[in-house]
């Protein structure tokens, strides 16, 4: 069996909640050896959280898998030496405490890298590691209020703003974590020395915005919900219809080159008639190809497959 991509990686978290352990679960489920570090009294925050199973949190075991744990106090001497010897043999540590935390342990990046020059330290946080914002709580629906993600997200007129359903700038911000770690271990095999990586829940929200940004840099117009339509292409949505005199079913269409439409999660295929709105010019009515209830029976030709 082929040796994993990152075996003989050790990476050390000191974490809690979402950021720093969804971070080092990908650096595990690339081989790394991971060395969780937690409170011995009551752990990571997480282990509390329903549902259990076996007594365990679920939520604990999906975002901490492939990782050794060690209780370890960081606030005491005998810790703090232990803490720092397993520092000496590692290659990447992550944690995702309140800005300055780590300094006020004497376990930030400066003090670190003199005992192990090749470290590369990530820090993850709500809003970055300095500015204004730095030292403010920092929890995923607040980044992605200020990162302009739930303006966007919602149906259209919609009255209030709505959160995306997963903790998409926690998710993020981790992906975007391990990216530049593995980033800095390539510059390390070169230089032979380590970096600090600072990360952070709002830039990591700020950034999805791509097709967003693009729009308005080019057009000046404010994005705003499309419930589940796409900002340029139409049909691309969700919509309800009716299949072979059935009950409802909820869809997605869309458009190929031939100006059809496709059904790609359901076993036939759907085809709009000539006289319906696949006809007309694409982007001039564009608002009438994704108004509600646009696809009804009528306009919709199902073809199972059967014959």
């Amino acid at each position: 069996m082929p040796e994993s991509a990152l075996a003989g990686i050790r990476v050390v978290e000191v974490g809690n909640f979402m950021a720093a352990p969804f971070c080092t679960l990908q650096l595990a489920d690339l081989g790394a050896e991971v060395v969780k570090i937690e409170n011995p009294d009551g752990g990571d925050q997480v282990r509390t959280t329903a549902p259990f199973l076996q007594g365990e949190s679920s939520n604990f075991i999906r975002l901490n898998r492939n990782k050794r744990s060690l209780a370890l106090d960081l606030k005491s001497p005998r810790g703090k030496d232990v803490f720092r010897k397993l520092i000496e043999n590692s290659d990447v540590l992550v944690e995702n405490l309140r800005p300055g935390t780590m300094a006020d342990l004497e376990l930030d990046y400066p003090r670190l890298s003199r005992l192990n020059p090749r470290l590369i330290y990530v820090a993850a946080s709500g809003w970055g590691q300095d500015g204004p914002y730095a030292q403010r709580p920092g929890l995923d629906i607040m980044a992605q209020g200020m990162s302009g993600l739930m303006s966007i997200t919602g149906e259209e007129g919609g009255k209030a703003p709505v959160k995306v359903g997963v903790p998409l700038t926690d998710l993020t911000c981790a992906l975007y974590g391990a990216l530049a770690a593995l980033a800095a271990l390539r510059v390390r095999e070169k230089t032979g020395r380590g970096q600090f990586i600072d990360v952070c829940l709002f830039e990591a929200g700020v950034s999805l915005a791509v097709w967003e940004a693009g729009r308005y840099f080019a057009t000046g117009e404010v994005p705003k919900p499309l419930g589940s339509a796409h900002q340029n292409s139409a049909p691309y949505q969700a919509t309800v219809t009716v299949l072979d005199g059935g009950g409802n079913t909820v869809t997605t269409f869309i458009s190929d080159e031939q100006g059809n439409f496709r059904v790609p999660l359901a076993p036939g295929t759907y085809t709009l008639r000539p006289e319906s709105p696949a006809r007309y010019p694409r982007a001039s009515t564009r608002s009438v190809v994704v108004a509600p209830r646009a696809f009804t029976r009528v306009d919709i030709v199902y073809d199972s497959g059967r014959r």
